[in-house]
């Protein structure tokens, strides 16, 4: 990625947020480097503005390899966890870097841009999804940051 923290992160962390929103505005930038972030409340609006945008999942790298129970446990792909049914907002205009899941099930996810904005990385869990802006959204799945959907299917049981 083109636009990365200086110094880079040592660790994963994590923004808990009960009530209230998480904004980006006019010209700032905001880097949130394998972080992950509850929303117990309120909404995301990280479109406005020039400024860049990573935010990226922990990787949970003090788990030892395969380690399923210590990585989730350390919310392992999770970028954002939201119980809010308030809309989310990401985009920009400059730099947009995500990587993980954004979970949001009770909300509109809204994705805004200028640019082509190429979120190979990113996966959203959301009731619905909507692009707006003069830009193109481009998704493929990462399997190292993508939790796969639960098998939902009948079996006969005799």
């Amino acid at each position: 990625d083109p636009v990365t923290s200086n110094p880079a992160p040592t660790g994963d962390a994590i923004m808990y947020l009960q009530s209230g929103d998480l904004v980006k505005d006019s010209q700032s930038s905001i880097f949130l480097p394998q972080t992950f972030t509850f929303l117990g409340g309120g909404a995301t609006s990280l479109g406005a503005g020039d400024g860049s945008l990573l935010w990226t999942s922990p990787l949970a790298s003090a788990c030892s390899s395969g380690d399923l129970a210590c990585q989730y446990g350390n919310f392992f792909k999770l970028t954002l966890w939201s119980e809010s049914n308030a809309t989310h907002e990401i985009g920009g205009q400059s730099y947009l870097g995500l990587r993980g899941v954004l979970f949001t099930p009770n909300a509109e996810s809204v994705f805004t841009g200028q640019a082509v904005q190429s979120q190979t990385r990113a996966q959203f869990w959301t009731n619905t999804l909507e692009v707006k802006g003069q830009g193109t959204l481009v998704m493929d799945v990462d399997p190292e940051a993508a939790i796969p959907r639960p098998f939902s299917g009948g079996s006969l049981i005799r």
